[in-house]
């Protein structure tokens, strides 16, 4: 274990600063995540009402780890078997599917429709169309003789751009009334986790991260791209699936749980890579998913606690974001 922990790094100055770093980052979410949970609780101790106010404040908090847990390792091993540190998991056009669902259920059955697509059933019928969508569309591209990794990203482009469009143009036809309700879920919010989708999301979301882990020497070898695995004696095609299917699911319950968060998984990506100087997936996963837990509750914290502005929290991790991605396109060195 020592000697694979040591050639995952280039010397062992290298190694020690990984793991002080991702103490330091555990530290500050272990710190965090009590504030969360104690600072300034509306109610006394011995009130009624003090167990639903701490349940409620736990499922937000599990909402952040499942969004940290999905975002930041599928958007890791994303930009791994893409061999590209700017595009992200959206491009296979989750958040437009997950869009164009909720805008088609207001537009054809109403506002009661969509008010009662919650919960469980919701989550898992989200899961499912996403799932479906990725396994058909990509896994028949990959199974195509002459299949190259950047027509599957640029058909999944172009799916999405169309599903936004079609959704577009009925949100259009919506009454006022309607427009408000539907806005609301087309955000990320991490007010729309719900207990039920939390129960069946935190142990999907694990079991698919054993797997993902279980790949990482796989990914190590697909990082070196397509000539060199199939040289190494890896299955391209076998692999590239599984691992697609895998990004999709973690991405699909992310974005069914608490909605579409585009910018994060590219900042917190983003920020791994720059911390750390390791090649090792398990590494930089491991990384991503602390890290990205820092991210979003140390921001939930500051607006919802400090300047009391819950509902921005999504809109101030966005904004950073996009702001450090246009960084990043102008220099367009050492990404």
């Amino acid at each position: 274990m020592k000697l694979s922990s040591t050639l995952s790094f280039k010397d062992a100055k290298t190694r020690r600063q990984y793991w002080w770093i991702l103490a330091g980052i555990l530290l500050l979410s272990g710190i965090f995540t009590v504030l969360l949970l104690t600072y300034d609780v509306p109610v006394d101790l011995d009130s009624p009402s003090y167990k639903q106010v701490m349940l409620r404040r736990a499922h937000t908090v599990l909402g952040m780890l499942v969004l940290a847990l999905c975002q930041g390792t599928a958007t890791t091993a994303f930009q791994t078997i893409t061999q590209n540190r700017i595009i992200t998991p959206s491009l296979l056009g989750f958040e437009a599917l997950h869009g164009a669902l909720h805008t088609s259920l207001i537009y054809f059955f109403g506002t009661n429709a969509l008010l009662k697509f919650t919960g469980a059933a919701a989550f898992f019928t989200e899961l499912l169309l996403m799932t479906i969508f990725c396994v058909v569309i990509y896994g028949w591209l990959i199974n195509q003789a002459t299949h190259r990794l950047d027509y599957i990203l640029l058909i999944g482009l172009m799916m999405g751009t169309g599903l936004q469009s079609m959704a577009s143009f009925m949100r259009r036809m919506l009454a006022p009334s309607e427009f408000d309700v539907l806005q609301s879920r087309l955000y990320g919010s991490l007010s729309l986790v719900k207990a039920d989708s939390l129960k069946l999301a935190l142990p999907c979301v694990l079991i698919i991260l054993v797997v993902l882990f279980g790949f990482s020497r796989r990914l190590n070898v697909l990082s070196l791209g397509r000539a060199m695995a199939i040289s190494l004696g890896v299955s391209y095609r076998r692999n590239l699936f599984i691992l697609l299917v895998l990004v999709s699911l973690l991405m699909s319950i992310s974005t069914s749980l608490v909605g579409p968060f585009k910018f994060f998984s590219f900042l917190t990506a983003s920020l791994v890579y720059r911390l750390t100087d390791t090649y090792d997936q398990k590494y930089l996963l491991v990384l991503a998913m602390s890290l990205g837990y820092l991210i979003i509750a140390t921001a939930y914290f500051f607006m919802t606690h400090i300047f009391q502005s819950a509902g921005t929290v999504s809109v101030i991790i966005e904004l950073f974001g996009g702001i450090f991605f246009l960084y990043l396109l102008v220099r367009r060195r050492n990404i």
